[in-house]
């Protein structure tokens, strides 16, 4: 067994022909020689994420057949499929998840209620978030088909929080493997309230609502307790309040709601079409 001071140079030797794509039989005898697949090299890294920073398959390939830990942290709790999935390589992603890399870093409690973030497994965001952040849409398809969580939860909300309303194809794909469209996020918006709320919204609302996002959903005392119609009606986009008026948004308030109705936002806003069309809604409401 190698010194501790020749295993270092071993690891540092190992890392260096990986960085530079030597080829495997050079890699191969620095294995023979001692160097190790599952010892760090450099702040937490191993041999693994120096092979799926460089794009190197054949030698990621070499270290998990020869039993390199494909679930490995550097010091920040990155792991070879953080990198891979920041990166946009997913023939390396597929060969990670075909070894059981571990795909979802939030942890449960024991009713597999998620604990959000804190308590995670590591400071570094989800897989899922740096596929979907870097615009890696079959990455992050892989991810959840192999269980990545899609209510993941971050400082600012949950993924389906993070996302642009204008992003529907992401958003679609949330949905599709059940996140929550009704996540609220640190401040207590909606997606749907914040697809509402951005004039060209429409399609991301019409997703949402399909995925069942509630139509009456209100924020809390911060934001004067506005339903998703407040926002819809402040965006000044008549069709998306006519979808919610569609789907049974309400414009009748209870006697103790004392904020500005959607109704008042439409007088101050000027609109003399969507002042028209509430007022009739609110009519029938009395009939």
């Amino acid at each position: 067994m190698p010194s501790i001071a020749c295993l270092q140079t071993l690891q540092r030797e190992l890392a260096d022909s990986i960085i530079r794509c030597a080829p495997l039989d050079d890699i191969r005898i620095l294995l023979a020689c001692g160097a190790k697949v599952n010892e760090p090299v450099s702040q937490g890294l191993r041999p693994i994420h120096y092979a799926a920073f460089q794009q190197y398959f054949e030698a990621l390939n070499l270290l998990l057949v020869r039993g390199c830990d494909p679930n490995a942290m550097d010091e920040i709790g990155y792991t070879a499929l953080h990198l891979c999935s920041e990166r946009g390589y997913i023939d390396l992603v597929i060969l990670l998840l075909e070894h059981k890399a571990r795909v979802s870093f939030t942890e449960f409690d024991g009713d597999e209620k998620t604990l959000g973030n804190p308590p995670r497994s590591t400071i570094a965001d989800e897989p899922l978030r740096l596929a979907i952040v870097n615009n890696h849409y079959e990455i992050a398809e892989l991810l959840l088909h192999h269980g990545a969580n899609p209510n993941a939860r971050y400082f600012l909300g949950a993924e389906i929080n993070l996302i642009s309303p204008l992003n529907t194809r992401f958003l679609e794909l949330l949905l599709k493997y059940g996140a929550d469209p009704n996540s609220k996020d640190r401040t207590g918006i909606t997606p749907l309230m914040k697809a509402c709320r951005h004039p060209k919204g429409l399609q991301a609302a019409q997703m949402l609502i399909k995925y069942g996002a509630n139509v009456n959903e209100m924020t809390p005392e911060r934001h004067d307790h506005r339903t998703v119609l407040h926002y819809a009606v402040l965006s000044g986009n008549m069709d998306i309040v006519k979808l919610l008026l569609k789907h049974g948004a309400t414009v009748k308030f209870s006697t103790d709601y004392l904020k500005p109705s959607p109704l008042d936002f439409s007088i101050l806003k000027g609109n003399p079409e969507m002042v028209k069309l509430l007022i009739k809604m609110y009519l029938l409401y009395e009939i």
